[in-house]
């Protein structure tokens, strides 16, 4: 019995199977993920590209910072340095930004390349202050059952989000944010 093989074709590109792998699923060892998006357009020694990788993964895994080639000029390079969610709490500035963009590339790229950097610092979402001890302190005197009303929930639930015994999800977060802000609007 021969070994089978199929040759699937996704909008990255064409990948072997082997049997028992989920059909149309690309195999991680037939693809050449990059950390640095476009990484490819600086046409950098395969020695460069490893050791931008490396550095690109390691900001990645401590500051969760992305980092993505716009545009490859004659005498410029256009990167956007990106921060998302940090797991570890590492949250730089504008200006920290550019001094890593700096530090990530300068060595790497031809003599005389300038680096244009569009830096996207970490912005937290309003209602990401929203836990217990925040529900609490904005319920104030408000019973449980009036704002399971006026969100058209159940009370239970409500009180079980206020108590800290279920999680708050991020719609959850949204809804009571957004609840409690209307509130205070309206008592100015």
């Amino acid at each position: 019995m021969g070994r089978f093989r199929s040759t699937i074709s996704t909008r990255v590109g064409f990948f072997e199977t082997k049997r028992g792998a989920r059909k149309g699923a690309p195999q991680k060892n037939h693809i050449m993920s990059h950390i640095v998006k476009n990484i490819e357009a600086l046409e950098l020694s395969p020695d460069s590209l490893a050791t931008l990788q490396h550095r690109a993964e390691q900001h990645m895994r401590f500051s969760s910072l992305d980092f993505k080639v716009l545009d490859v000029e004659p005498d410029a390079v256009v990167i956007r340095i990106r921060q998302s969610e940090s797991h570890a709490g590492n949250y730089f500035d504008t200006k920290r930004l550019l001094e890593i963009v700096h530090e990530t590339f300068d060595d790497l790229l031809p003599e005389g390349m300038k680096i244009k950097i569009r830096p996207i610092p970490y912005r937290s979402s309003p209602p990401d202050i929203v836990t217990p001890e925040w529900l609490q302190e904005q319920r104030g005197q408000r019973p449980t059952k009036e704002i399971a009303h006026d969100l058209g929930m159940d009370a239970n639930m409500v009180s079980g989000y206020i108590g800290g015994k279920r999680p708050l999800s991020g719609v959850v977060r949204a809804m009571f944010f957004w609840y409690f802000k209307s509130l205070n609007q309206s008592k100015l």
